[in-house]
């Protein structure tokens, strides 16, 4: 078979990979990057020409969702062909057990990249992953899920200890940012306390360490379930704050968002790499896409755009 037909076929399988793994920027599902323009972004491979650019908002990326590593691996030859210069792969660390379906990789065990429980490969595999698609000029982002951790039953020391937990009860609610942020999202899914050090300096090492593995960028989940550094008080927050005391006079804000990506910034930017960080944000009650946009390049959840 000649070569102009390998290439035919090659893109034919990506754009097959890509409807069965879901498409990567939607209406729903936006994609922000690094620099504020003033008119939503999307380009095609075709603009970008032969060159692989050093942005990965300048290029287009293939949503590998529930994708094991060593698959990805095997398939990058056609996926470079096919144009795409950047994946996000589904998140790589420990998952709880119980369940073989997307959401199980969402309810995280530990905190280690390839870690006990994991889904879709060890570290090893990532590392092998990110080598050989830099090799073909192709960058990795990682899902990752700074929110929450499943059940202690089903968690890694130190995470099956409540200590490191929020611990509000009743349920989560979106018109009041406390009801927002501090309950678990979803029974079972337990609500890191992103106010702690300790939270926040074991998140950031995780991500440093999967930036060490090759990594290039990061799709935060849930992220508008965290609190951020300039959030008010809320009617909730003060009801809460009369019976505990780490809500005293309903003061919730924290600046884990801020610490956290303001250390992936750095860190990438040390290692060479330009940075590209984004936050799942989507529709409900008022979470504030402003204030997130201005930490975690998470905006806008109506509309396609790419801004600081």
């Amino acid at each position: 078979m000649n070569r102009r037909w390998n290439k035919v076929l090659a893109h034919v399988l990506i754009w097959c990979m890509a409807v069965v793994s879901f498409p990567f920027v939607t209406a729903s599902n936006p994609v922000y990057a690094e620099e504020p323009i003033e008119a939503p972004v999307a380009k095609a491979a075709a603009t970008t020409g032969n060159a692989t650019p050093e942005r990965i908002r300048d290029g287009v990326i293939l949503h590998a969702f529930d994708w094991n590593l060593s698959v990805i691996q095997e398939n990058l030859q056609a996926i470079a062909d096919a144009g795409y210069t950047a994946i996000q792969t589904s998140p790589i660390m420990g998952s709880s057990t119980g369940g073989t379906g997307w959401a199980s990789s969402y309810s995280p065990r530990n905190m280690v990249a390839g870690g006990n429980g994991n889904k879709f490969g060890d570290r090893d595999a990532f590392v092998s992953l990110t080598s050989a698609a830099n090799a073909l000029g192709i960058k990795v982002v990682v899902d990752v899920i700074p929110n929450h951790m499943g059940s202690a039953a089903n968690s890694d020391a130190p995470w099956n200890d409540s200590t490191y937990f929020h611990n509000v009860t009743g349920n989560v609610g979106y018109n009041d940012r406390f009801l927002l942020t501090q309950p678990e999202m979803i029974s079972g899914l337990r609500d890191l306390d992103t106010h702690a050090k300790f939270v926040q300096d074991a998140y950031i090492a995780y991500l440093k360490d999967i930036i060490d593995a090759g990594a290039s960028g990061f799709r935060y989940d849930a992220i508008k379930h965290i609190e951020l550094d300039d959030d008010a008080p809320s009617p909730a927050s003060i009801a809460a704050g009369a019976a505990n005391p780490r809500y005293t006079d309903g003061k919730f804000a924290s600046d884990y968002v801020k610490n956290v990506t303001g250390a992936v910034k750095a860190y990438l930017e040390a290692k060479g790499k330009v940075n590209f960080q984004y936050g799942e944000v989507l529709q409900g009650g008022r979470p504030q896409h402003g204030q997130d946009a201005r930490l975690c390049q998470v905006c806008r959840p109506d509309r396609l755009q790419v801004r600081a």
